[in-house]
């Protein structure tokens, strides 16, 4: 778990029924949980600064980097699968 730079925005993992990990983030002020669609092996998050998440993808084997860009859809007047990942 991981809260933004603002504090406004928890970012967290969530297990699948296929045991993989997706990437979720509450919103603490419109009381809402956004899910990425997009699934990992094993989430470990660092940080959530200016609305881009980082993390590692399976951080014991074949370890990959997570950038996570979050959009916060309820500001665009949608609440659902927030975000993308960032190039």
């Amino acid at each position: 778990m991981t809260w933004s730079d603002d504090s406004r925005f928890l970012a967290f993992s969530e297990w699948t029924k296929k045991m993989n990990q997706i990437l979720c983030i509450y919103d603490t002020k419109e009381k809402r949980i956004d899910r990425a669609t997009k699934e990992y092996r094993v989430i470990e998050l660092k940080d959530f600064k200016n609305g881009i998440i980082h993390g590692i993808d399976s951080p014991i084997h074949r370890s990959k980097e997570i950038h996570y860009e979050y959009i916060n859809l309820a500001e665009q007047g949608a609440c659902h699968n927030a975000g993308k990942p960032a190039s």
